[in-house]
């Protein structure tokens, strides 16, 4: 049996991720003036939540908590980015999460919020999402990860 999972558009400013619907399925950010999307928590189910842009944005933010402060999933791992050089030789930089951060803020010039990047949300513990992803040309791009 071939399983399908289809894409989600999303166009709306806000999305409230739930397992049910998005898990394993692509999540389209089509929103020019952003989406602020609020992951559930992180409960070890292995629930995963890849978001691609679709629309290039500067207002794209992706949370592990609520703003009522219920809980707080933070993050690990990390996302490439590639950088075309300006003030530092072009590369492709490794941007890590650090300690407590809960918070991603993709934006087309920082890096993240260009046509085509990535980025994928593991549940793989309690509070805890394992990233990983890709990002398209910035220059001098700028770890999108917080702590808010």
């Amino acid at each position: 049996m071939i399983r399908s999972n289809p894409p989600i558009s999303v166009t709306a400013s806000t999305l409230a991720v739930t397992r049910n619907l998005h898990d394993n399925r692509p999540i389209l950010l089509n929103a020019s003036g952003g989406t602020t999307v609020t992951l559930p928590r992180a409960l070890a189910t292995g629930a995963r939540f890849l978001f691609v842009v679709a629309t290039a944005s500067n207002a794209n933010v992706i949370s592990g908590g609520t703003a009522a402060g219920a809980y707080n999933s933070t993050f690990q791992g990390g996302y490439m980015q590639n950088d075309t050089g300006d003030s530092a030789a072009a590369t492709a930089d490794f941007m890590p999460a650090a300690s407590g951060n809960n918070t991603y803020s993709p934006t087309t010039t920082g890096g993240g919020g260009s046509l085509g990047d990535w980025i994928e949300f593991i549940d793989i513990a309690t509070d805890v999402y394992e990233v990983r992803g890709a990002n398209t040309t910035a220059t001098d791009p700028t770890n999108r990860f917080s702590t808010v």
